[in-house]
């Protein structure tokens, strides 16, 4: 703030003593000592508020983009979720029209032209259409019997799939 050397101070003690005089300048030199630290106090305190201040303003920007990063991340998780749903649906849909379609070309086996050679499929065989006796599926041998399939695999979940929707 003020820039004073020694040889300035020594100045100011020579003009003090001059001018109050040698009895009140112990009292005057324990004043200005009192009032230069109620001044230092004072401007410590001032800069510490603002110190205080700046800080809290930054961590309030900080806040505010931590909140804008929060609102965007949560817009792309609904959107991948919309995502996912729709595609699911679609699946689904396609699924369930592979399914009608083959119970309604079950149901209505496709006629052979002139001179074509019908084909005939395991299912149909199995259930009679192919022609006029009826074929019975094999029965299982018994001695394989003591052999066990292996148990199909487990789909894998996520733990994500488990939380509540927000």
């Amino acid at each position: 703030m003020f820039d004073s050397g020694f040889s300035e101070l020594l100045l100011i003690m020579v003009v003090a003593l001059v001018v109050v005089g040698p009895e009140r300048l112990p009292g005057l030199v324990r004043k200005v000592g009192y009032w230069v630290g109620r001044f230092r106090r004072y401007a410590n305190t001032v800069r510490a508020e603002i110190e205080r201040e700046l800080n809290a303003d930054e961590l309030r920007g900080m806040l505010t983009r931590q909140e804008d990063e929060i609102r965007e991340l949560r817009d792309m998780l609904r959107d991948t979720r919309d995502q996912m749903r729709t595609n699911a649906d679609q699946i689904a849909d396609e699924v369930r029209g592979v399914g009608g379609q083959s119970s309604e070309d079950a149901a209505h086996p496709p006629q052979a032209e002139a001179g074509e050679v019908p084909v005939v499929t395991h299912d149909e065989t199995a259930q009679g259409h192919a022609g006029d006796e009826q074929v019975k599926p094999a029965e299982p041998d018994p001695a394989a019997s003591h052999e066990t399939a292996p148990e199909p695999a487990k789909p894998q979940t996520d733990a994500t799939h488990d939380r509540k929707p927000e």
